[in-house]
């Protein structure tokens, strides 16, 4: 059975969505809201991540992080929480008979935490600190935050690192927390996703009782506006000691609600978003050159990202761009044929119902749609936008975002010169 999905909001505004699938013995319990790292404005840079770390580090009646966890691991809590450029979230996904307890303490939690001076210097001395340097260590996430910082500029929020950078972490102290949270973790802001099993006419008044009792305030998002570069530095290397060099080959993107989104989609599909896309044939299969490439677009508010992400031993480098640029090119030239038309739409439809299946993945979905466009699509909504787009639609998005003056690229591992391949995107995407 699918999930039958309802909106309603509590006295004071918090948005509720409630996602019910009786068929399932778990739910997924998700507060969100509307404020990540681009809203941190007058406060140092990872203020937002270090409100997310510390939230779970003790209250008045749960003294310490221990405590908190242990509630959470009695209930068998498959628990997390996450921040974003644009959101942050908090999630348990319990038995459905435990609904009542993650309720409490996840209220608890978000507003009880008492974000004392010493949890906040242990905090990002410690676990925030290598958290940030486990990103560094790694070359998939180093290339994805060098790619925002040339894309998007140093200087604007989406070029810096959520977690922030260890100078600004440093400065962080118990006022910038207190003022992230009591600006931004309001009720207008919030959002409380329910997906799986659950009883409606209990869970209200459960929320009623404890997020309902936040007073309702004015709020205007700050979220900065992207002031894209313009003429972006196009390549980056960061050179380390790898066997393998981690390439980005990406533009500007588009938008959140851009009316060419469900389009968006299906050319990241045709190209490089499943097994038989066109640079998954050409470069693993038939070229047998990587392991693995995929494409992806990222849409962010008033922003977006498009780009294709692969590892490539060195003296394979030029071959497999020339490949990947090669396969732009051709968007840009030739609307897709109907028949890879018909199969990235019948990915893209059947993919979101095999996905959609986890109650986690049903309450991601649906915070993220409401929280970055203020709606709720369906999937059956979403099966039908999916399902209008044309060839002539694709073409139209692949000229308007694949621009060889706005080509970046950027490489993490043994390399010094991505030069020869913005050349090469010149020539090929210019043609």
């Amino acid at each position: 059975m699918a999930y039958q999905i309802t909106q309603t909001s509590l006295r004071n505004g918090t948005r509720v969505i409630l996602a019910q699938n009786p068929n399932l013995n778990a739910v997924t319990f998700m507060v969100g809201f509307g404020a990540g790292s681009r809203n941190e404005t007058g406060v140092p840079k990872g203020t937002a991540h270090c409100l997310e770390h510390l939230t779970f580090r003790g209250t008045k009646r749960l003294p310490n992080q221990l405590a908190i966890e242990t509630v959470f691991d009695h209930m068998g809590a498959d628990s997390n929480a996450s921040t974003w450029f644009e959101c942050t979230n908090f999630y348990a996904t319990v038995p459905a008979k435990c609904l009542p307890t993650v309720i409490d303490a996840e209220y608890e939690a978000i507003y009880g935490s008492l974000l004392r001076h010493r949890d906040i210097r242990k905090e990002t001395l410690g676990p925030i600190s290598e958290e940030a340097l486990m990103y560094l260590d790694d070359p998939e996430s180093y290339s994805s935050e060098l790619f925002h910082r040339v894309l998007f500029g140093r200087q604007t929020q989406l070029g810096v690192p959520i977690v922030g950078t260890p100078k600004t972490v440093a400065t962080i102290r118990q006022r910038h927390l207190l003022s992230f949270r009591r600006q931004h973790y309001v009720p207008a802001n919030t959002v409380i996703i329910l997906a799986g099993q659950f009883d409606p006419d209990e869970v209200i008044p459960r929320l009623e009782a404890t997020f309902g009792q936040r007073p309702p305030v004015d709020y205007s998002a700050t979220v900065e506006p992207p002031n894209l570069p313009r003429q972006p530095r196009q390549t980056a290397v960061y050179r380390r000691d790898l066997k393998q060099v981690n390439l980005n080959i990406g533009f500007p993107g588009l938008e959140h609600n851009h009316p060419d989104e469900a389009a968006m989609e299906v050319l990241v599909n045709v190209l490089g978003g499943r097994p038989s896309s066109r640079l998954f044939r050409i470069v693993r299969i038939q070229s047998a050159l990587v392991y693995r490439i995929m494409a992806f677009a990222m849409p962010f508010i008033g922003a977006g990202e498009f780009r294709v992400e692969t590892k490539i031993s060195p003296k394979g480098l030029m071959r497999v761009a020339n490949l990947i640029l090669t396969q732009l090119a051709k968007l840009r030239k030739e609307p897709v044929s109907e028949k890879e038309l018909a199969l990235a739409k019948d990915n893209l439809d059947h993919g979101q119902t095999v996905v959609l299946i986890d109650p986690e993945e049903m309450a991601d979905d649906l915070l993220d749609q409401i929280l970055m466009t203020g709606r709720v699509v369906t999937p059956e909504q979403y099966t039908a936008k999916i399902r209008a787009v044309r060839p002539d639609d694709v073409l139209r998005v692949a000229q308007t975002v694949i621009q060889p003056e706005r080509c970046v690229v950027v490489g993490v591992g043994p390399v010094r010169d991505l030069s020869p391949i913005i050349e090469l995107a010149q020539k090929k995407l210019g043609e």
